[in-house]
């Protein structure tokens, strides 16, 4: 298992998580002795777990070093632009949305977005996987996925924008 981001809360969590199942993990971040690239030639499945403002230009750049029979993955609150990106890898492609902050033990009754782009050989792996966790998982394409996240992510701070400028005015 690589983790591109395992310096992050969400890389962390996720090693940790991996790590009780008694997965190797190897990962990447700003000052680690792997790099990126490094991460990408040894790993069967990668995760990319980074801010959002740089996911898509991240992994557009390592697509060219993807191989058949790789998985990769990302865990980005937003999927389509990430999936887009991942399909021009060789590797088969799933976009993932965990609907929680990395605080969680486990994802257990968590709800977790699941968008399977290109998916045959590690499909089996996904759904234990996914099983695994005991998350409430929901299919979803990433276009569906963004237009409910703008929704569910946004009106929270639509509103508190609202009840300041309503303040202010008082």
């Amino acid at each position: 298992m690589g983790i591109i981001g395992v310096n992050g809360r969400y890389g962390k969590w996720m090693t940790q998580f991996f790590g009780r199942m008694g997965r190797r993990v190897i990962g990447s971040d700003i000052g680690t002795k792997l790099s990126n690239e490094d991460v990408v030639r040894r790993a069967d499945v990668v995760i990319f777990a980074v801010p959002i403002a740089v996911t898509v230009r991240l992994i557009k750049e390592l697509a060219p070093l993807s191989r058949k029979g790789q998985l990769w993955m990302d865990i980005t609150s937003v999927k389509r632009g990430p999936v887009e990106a991942m399909l021009e890898s060789k590797a088969e492609v799933v976009g993932l949305h965990p609907m929680c902050a990395p605080t969680v033990e486990t994802l257990r009754g968590q709800i977790v977005m699941f968008c399977p782009a290109r998916l045959s050989e590690w499909r089996c792996f996904v759904e234990n996987f996914l099983k695994s966790t005991e998350a409430t998982v929901k299919e979803i394409t990433p276009e569906a996925h963004d237009r409910q996240m703008a929704m569910i992510q946004c009106m929270p701070h639509a509103s508190i924008l609202m009840m300041a400028a309503l303040l202010r005015n008082m």
